[in-house]
């Protein structure tokens, strides 16, 4: 190159003699909070939000990681707790599975817990408070919704709603049918069977009478 007494591909090795090798780990690009006290509630405090972690870990001293979409809380070298972070202040974060052991001890806590209201959606929750079994059905309802998710609950309680069956019966019915669709609809599966839905289920939760139950 003209005004150069070296090519560039001289240049680039003179000046890999200087160049310092990449870390082994990667560029930390969260806040750390390494002294949060888990609270009463199980929650841990966060620029301003709350999250939640089991409740086996009330009183334990804790490490935040706020990353910009997420937190994470580590407990030891082994626990790991992720939320999504919110974009706004004063939120309480909650996940369900961290309580559900307590509310399984306390059933009468089942629906007037916070976490139980946040996390259920606002028409479900109503739906379930037409359980026959109350506050013991409900703690059951809740295993549900840990076990299958939220979404996948929530749609089964409103087709056994739409069905006049709110009972537990009822709703993991509707679970192992939407389960079973699922599977048969999935991609990928290499049989040419073509998906037929139990009927029997639908007949038994129809005949039943109002909440799944003989006239």
């Amino acid at each position: 190159m003209q005004g150069r007494t070296q090519t560039v591909a001289d240049q680039f090795e003179t000046e890999l003699k200087h160049l310092r090798k990449l870390p082994l780990l990667g560029f930390e690009t969260a806040r750390v909070f390494p002294q949060a006290k888990v609270s009463d509630d199980a929650l841990v405090c966060c620029d301003a939000n709350k999250y939640s972690v089991p409740v086996k870990y009330v009183g334990r001293t804790v490490t935040v990681k706020a990353y910009a979409l997420k937190v994470v809380i580590v407990v030891d070298s082994e626990t790991r707790i992720v939320h999504d972070r919110p974009q706004t202040k004063n939120n309480t974060v909650y996940k369900l599975d961290h309580y559900i052991s307590e509310i399984e001890r306390k059933p009468r806590a089942a629906f007037q817990a916070e976490p139980v209201r946040k996390t259920l959606p606002d028409d479900v929750f109503q739906l379930c408070r037409k359980l026959p079994g109350a506050d013991k059905d409900m703690v059951k309802v809740l295993r549900l919704f840990v076990e299958h998710g939220v979404e996948k609950t929530s749609e089964a309680i409103r087709r056994a709603a739409e069905a006049d069956a709110v009972t537990i019966d009822a709703i993991r019915s509707f679970i192992g049918i939407a389960a079973e669709k699922e599977q048969a609809e999935t991609p990928g599966r290499h049989d040419n069977s073509i998906y037929e839905p139990d009927n029997s289920r639908y007949d038994r939760l129809l005949g039943g009478g109002k909440n799944g139950k003989g006239n």
